[in-house]
């Protein structure tokens, strides 16, 4: 259970009274003097700030974040519902609730996953509707059993599963769904596919062009189905909860607008900001992405209605890492060595900017 603590500092008290931000001047602790504090109105609206350091920091109700600059408040990137500075530096919390932490000029999201390794060791892992599956460098397909992965038939480069069932593509680029029990090849080439989708499927082949197939056929038995073209070229790309999400051979990102489970082709595309080289869509919502040096991002902000979110954040979990997937609370991650990784969501309580600065 978090306990509240007082924060003791050295450089006075500040307050917000309405909407109109006062501070005192700056006092000695050594003055014995009754004379008590002199405010002065400083120009701004704030709903929090915070003192330490000999810095001042403050939100407003936008989530804006300002740096006292003199007797002005100074924009700074990011958007926070509370902001804290001390002698353990800047720290902020989001309207998710994710904690962040100022490094190097950047908000980096501080891991609120506890990670542990898993035996075993795969090049891509998907989870999805419960079930977590992946393949290794022989393209030997193995599924979560437990804390174990199991052995099971097949060959495949890519293995996903969700919603629209269990799908693969093998080394030939031929596609594959699992029904009945027995892996059953589907007419066409692709050599990536998301299973993650409101109960429809999408892939990329080997030139990057992006197919989808609607519920209806994804549910068919028929082993030749009718894949429709998008008009785009991308080397992956994902589905989940709140829509469809893509990168491309520069590790453009784009989001696809009006994707449903009977119009799988949507209609248009909408560039993101940043760079990443694979981006996951979960069947929870939330997405994450990995770039070039293998570091993750979590895409915030995303909802019903704002799907595409507001920014991408910083992951504090050491890597590289070269794949990962999301499900039911838990980020699964494969290291560039092939090595497994489970992190769960946990519920911190971190002391922040509570050091004394006298």
């Amino acid at each position: 259970m978090c306990t509240a603590q007082r924060k003791r500092r050295g450089h006075g008290t500040l307050a917000v009274v309405g909407k109109t931000v006062f501070f005192s001047f700056i006092f000695n602790l050594l003055n014995t003097s009754n004379a008590g504090l002199q405010c002065t109105l400083i120009p701004g609206w704030l709903k929090q700030l915070d003192a330490g350091a000999g810095q001042v920091y403050g939100v407003n109700d936008n989530d804006e974040i300002y740096r006292l600059n003199g007797n002005d408040w100074v924009n700074i990137q990011g958007r926070l519902i509370h902001v804290s500075v001390g002698l353990s530096g800047l720290w902020g919390a989001n309207r998710g609730n994710n904690i962040y932490k100022m490094q190097d000029g950047n908000w980096v999201q501080v891991a609120e996953q506890q990670c542990t390794q898993i035996p075993g060791w795969l090049k891509q892992i998907d989870a999805g509707a419960g079930q977590v599956y992946g393949v290794n460098d022989n393209d030997d397909i193995f599924r979560l059993n437990g804390s174990d992965f199991v052995h099971i038939p097949g060959k495949l480069i890519h293995v996903s599963v969700g919603p629209s069932g269990l799908w693969g593509a093998n080394r030939g680029n031929s596609i594959y769904k699992m029904q009945d029990g027995n892996w059953v090849q589907v007419a066409g080439a692709l050599k990536q596919v998301d299973a993650g989708g409101k109960a429809h499927l999408v892939g990329v082949n080997e030139n990057d062009n992006v197919y989808c197939l609607n519920k209806d056929t994804t549910f068919s038995r028929a082993t030749n189905v009718p894949f429709n073209q998008l008009v785009a070229s991308l080397k992956y790309y994902s589905c989940g909860l709140y829509g469809c999400w893509g990168v491309n051979s520069h590790n453009v990102i784009y989001y696809r607008l009006n994707v449903n489970s009977e119009n799988c082709k949507g209609s248009g595309w909408k560039h993101v900001e940043g760079q990443l080289v694979m981006v996951e869509a979960s069947t929870d919502g939330e997405v994450y992405g990995i770039n070039t040096v293998g570091q993750i991002y979590k895409r915030e902000g995303i909802s019903d209605s704002n799907p595409i979110g507001t920014e991408w954040s910083l992951v504090d979990i050491a890597g590289p890492f070269k794949h990962l997937s999301y499900d039911g609370g838990i980020l699964w991650l494969i290291n560039k060595d092939g090595n497994i990784f489970k992190c769960e969501d946990k519920k911190t309580c971190l002391r922040i900017g509570f050091q004394e600065d006298i």
